[in-house]
């Protein structure tokens, strides 16, 4: 048959076919007294999937689970299963627990036979009991271990005499908690394949939870990563590893890449999880607080080539996604520096007027958009429309300064707060017309929803990115942050000359294609030192370039009502850094 799709201004979007849904977490809350567990927690499982639950150590992964499996309440929310709500002990589910549940009083087999005769899963016939125990032993390689007791076994074979137990029972959801903890890693891998093996048999719908970068990769089909506590929803990651599974991938550049990639994801929340100061860690580094967005590569290009080390610098990344999280942890001076846009530092001057910046570091040229549907043709089609951004941030700045210079008025859009990493569902799902968004996630969202580019900092080259810090750091760590400089701006202008494999170097770190990182790259003006003196320096009797620049950002600032901005005084450099 021919692929049926959506034909779209001369291409074919193919129809993406929706999963089941078998599970739905609606803001499940809890809380003891003042102690937050889990806040809003809204997660969908699909049919027949593994979906794999990663977070720090003691975030509350395992609250949730036993929210999901009935034996925990939860303050608030509802789960539904199938459309129906769960209240009280799930019927549809059973559990596999961090530590062997086994009964010691029973034989291994005697274990296996119980869960058959109790509970939802109870069944009349001892003989088919008996028939079916012994097939699970035998699935498990516990045949001749039948009779043996649990403390007669390895801790590998009571894991695996748990595993059939709750196997064994006809439930459609599997609930595992942390499985494989305290297993040596040869033991892990057969439990992992061994796991993965009984899935494709029945194909039933499976919930890991984990804190294994690895684990999570290999086992899952999709892994929603955890906050420390309070823990809510990250961000859900789309593993693209093909199945069957095999331990020799875990040495494919595309695992290899995606580990990294997680590690930078959640390297933030263990440290919060430990409760650890990040400026604590490594006094003598410089800690920089960045988001997942391609201008970012210099940073890498810098660590992989190891010059923040030729230029005799110690540096810390430490990745927040939120704005109010990289703007705290600057003021309480848990990091030195921040990469932030022009427009969002002239924000944050209204909370800390001491900010200054350092330098440039790159220009949008094509990197964020608004992106739309299909029939949406014109800036005076978003009258109505219903728009996706994140408030307070760059793209919700972006938006209303092409509102402002369509003489739109923010009032005649429905904006809508979401994050970057859910908007593509909420295309997908009609909730929203359109979004404004930036690479990485431009990209990805082009590719599945049939939306496209109605403008972008292309055309309208207005979003630049600086070094941020408080003044009195950039003068405390004057000679640490020159050199920082110097490493940025030498691993930008090998960009610059070498595209193609800074583009290899970049896309382990973002988890995306070479071929993807190399034209979101395209996309980004990359600054060394000429680009700084061409926007900061005056010209005859001309403005220096960031102030006109300035003043276009300011004149739609003034207009949110809510920030109450006044225009700035005085310079926004820290000058030293640049005319030395």
């Amino acid at each position: 048959m021919p692929n049926k799709g959506i034909k779209t201004r001369g291409k074919t979007h193919p129809t993406v076919e929706q999963p089941t849904i078998f599970l739905q977490a609606r803001n499940i809350h809890k809380q003891y007294e003042q102690n937050v567990i889990l806040k809003d927690i809204t997660l969908e499982v699909h049919e027949k999937e593994i979906l794999v639950l990663l977070g720090p150590s003691g975030c509350g992964k395992s609250t949730l689970l036993n929210i999901f499996n009935g034996s925990l309440k939860p303050t608030s929310g509802d789960l539904v299963i199938r459309g129906e709500r769960v209240i009280g002990k799930n019927p549809h589910s059973v559990t596999v627990f961090q530590r062997t549940s086994c009964f010691p009083w029973l034989t291994v087999e005697e274990n296996i036979q119980f869960s058959l005769s109790h509970g939802f899963w109870k069944l009349g016939d001892k003989d088919e009991i008996r028939e079916k125990a012994a097939n699970a032993l035998k699935r498990v390689g516990l045949a001749d271990f039948g009779n043996h007791y649990p403390h007669e076994i390895s801790g590998g074979m009571q894991q695996r005499a748990a595993l059939a137990r709750t196997l064994v029972a006809d439930a459609p959801l599997v609930l595992m908690d942390e499985p494989f903890v305290g297993l040596d890693e040869q033991t892990k891998e057969l439990m992992h394949m061994l796991i993965l093996d009984l899935w494709a048999e029945n194909k039933k719908t499976m919930l890991v939870i984990t804190h294994d970068l690895d684990e999570a990769i290999f086992i899952g089909d999709r892994i929603a990563v955890l906050s420390a506590r309070p823990a809510q929803v990250k961000d859900i990651i789309k593993v693209d590893l093909p199945r069957p599974r095999k331990p020799e991938m875990k040495f494919w550049p595309e695992f290899i890449r995606m580990g990294k990639f997680l590690s930078f994801l959640t390297e933030r929340e263990v440290i919060k999880a430990a409760q650890i100061r990040v400026a604590d860690l490594n006094p003598n580094a410089l800690n920089i607080g960045v988001f997942t967005w391609i201008g970012i590569a210099p940073f890498y290009i810098a660590q992989e080539l190891g010059l923040f080390e030729k230029h005799d610098v110690d540096v810390k990344l430490l990745h927040l996604e939120r704005n109010d999280d990289r703007v705290a942890f600057l003021l309480r001076g848990e990091i030195d520096l921040v990469d932030t846009t022009f427009d969002q530092y002239l924000r944050d001057l209204i909370q800390e007027p001491r900010l200054k910046i350092g330098a440039f570091l790159n220009r949008s040229m094509g990197g964020d958009a608004l992106l739309v549907k299909e029939e949406i043709k014109t800036m005076e089609d978003l009258r109505g429309k219903t728009i996706a951004i994140e408030k307070g941030w760059v793209n919700d700045f972006f938006l209303r300064y092409l509102l402002d210079k369509h003489h739109i008025n923010p009032d005649e859009i429905r904006m809508v707060d979401a994050k970057e990493s859910d908007v593509g569902g909420l295309i997908l799902q009609n909730a929203i017309d359109g979004t404004v968004i930036w690479e990485p996630w431009l990209t990805n969202i082009r590719h599945l929803s049939p939306t496209h580019i109605l403008t972008s900092t292309a055309q309208e080259p207005i979003l630049i990115d600086a070094l941020v810090g408080r003044q009195e750091v950039l003068m405390k760590r004057h000679n640490d942050i020159l050199r920082l400089i110097a490493a940025l701006f030498e691993a930008n202008n090998y960009i610059r000359e070498h595209q193609p494999r800074s583009a290899e170097i970049v896309s382990t770190y973002l988890g995306l294609s070479v071929q993807e990182t190399e034209e979101q790259l395209s996309k980004i003006e990359f600054f060394a030192h000429k680009e700084n003196h061409d926007y900061i320096d005056k010209k005859q009797d001309q403005e220096p370039l960031i102030t006109t620049i300035a003043q276009k950002l300011e004149s739609v600032l003034e207009k949110e009502t809510e920030l109450h901005y006044k225009k700035s005084e005085g310079d926004f450099f820290y000058t030293p850094l640049l005319f030395e």
